[in-house]
């Protein structure tokens, strides 16, 4: 688990957090191998349609399919043992450091190490194979080529159905792999401000655990206080703008959605002489998307503008 933002902004849609996708990318790098070994096999079959008239088309079809899946199947058992030793190799490292700090036994650690060794003498081995079997489908592949020069021939697509149904198959098992590696990033819900990372890095998290939260701090409404001799000015609808009390931070603006049933006291923080009593009636304003945030202290005294000259507090 990686934490890249603590009570820092956050747009809708940025990373906050990224889980471990190891698992994920091996499973992928399994499944994208298995994908080129059942395209090369609809390949192979459609070469086998062709040409079923040529003795000698059919029998180098055959060569050139052979040596194809030949080498797809070594460079799926490659591409899957280097994804397998890439594996064991970071686990063998977190094994090691757990037994220099004694929280772990050496066993799992040397049976790990010998998996290690293992793998990398079959990836480097299987190096010297694909090298060989490459050259081997190359000239069989020329060979096919060459006879194609003088011969037309068509495919036949519904003998070749079954292995298209299973390249199809596999290329949704891997938009389903790569949209589950894309779930492991987390990202914000909404355009916010992170106020707590509840996980360290490293730890581990169950389903439905809470990584993060973010606090949408978007002011979208405001109150104004219009004296009792003014209210009656201030209608539904009226455009309202409205400027900071202490002169800093941008403007906002907004159009007044409702207004008060009564006229009320106005709250003391607002009054020039705190202990004399004013009356007023609240204006409830939407203010306009788009706008500079308000600052994210509840409360914030702004000055007032309506579209009808009127003037008050908020």
């Amino acid at each position: 688990l990686y934490p890249w933002y603590r009570h820092t902004p956050a747009s809708q849609g940025t990373p906050l957090v990224e889980l471990s996708a190891a698992d994920v990318d091996l499973e992928i790098a399994v499944a994208e191998a298995e994908l080129a070994r059942l395209r090369s096999a609809v390949d192979a079959a459609v070469l086998d349609v062709r040409g079923a008239d040529f003795e000698a088309g059919a029998r180098l079809e055959q060569d050139a399919e052979r040596a194809a899946v030949d080498l797809q199947t070594l460079l799926t058992d490659e591409k899957r043992d280097a994804a397998e030793l890439a594996t064991v190799e970071g686990l063998l490292q977190k094994q090691r450091d757990l037994v220099e700090k004694r929280l772990a036994s050496a066993e799992q650690r040397d049976q790990l190490d010998l998996r290690r060794a293992a793998l990398a003498e079959s990836v480097a081995d299987a190096t010297a194979s694909v090298a060989t079997a490459r050259a081997h489908a190359a000239r069989a592949d020329a060979r096919l080529a060459e006879w194609k020069k003088g011969h037309s021939a068509s495919a036949d697509d519904a003998r070749t159905g079954p292995e298209r149904a299973g390249v199809h198959a596999q290329e949704e098992r891997l938009r389903q792999l790569r949209a589950q590696k894309d779930a492991l990033t987390l990202r914000a819900p909404i355009t916010g401000r992170v106020s707590a990372v509840l996980t360290a890095e490293g730890a581990a998290l169950g389903e439905g655990e809470v990584a993060a939260r973010v606090l949408d701090d978007a002011a979208r409404t405001a109150t104004a206080w219009v004296d009792e001799q003014n209210a009656g000015r201030v209608s539904v609808g009226d455009r309202v703008a409205l400027r900071p009390a202490d002169g800093r931070g941008g403007e906002r603006a907004g159009v007044v959605r409702a207004l008060g049933v009564a006229v009320v006291e106005l709250p003391v923080r607002f009054r020039a002489i705190p202990g004399e009593v004013s009356f007023v009636r609240a204006v409830f304003i939407d203010l306009d998307a788009g706008g500079a945030q308000l600052p994210p202290l509840p409360g914030q005294a702004f000055e007032a503008s309506f579209s009808a000259g009127t003037r008050g507090a908020s």
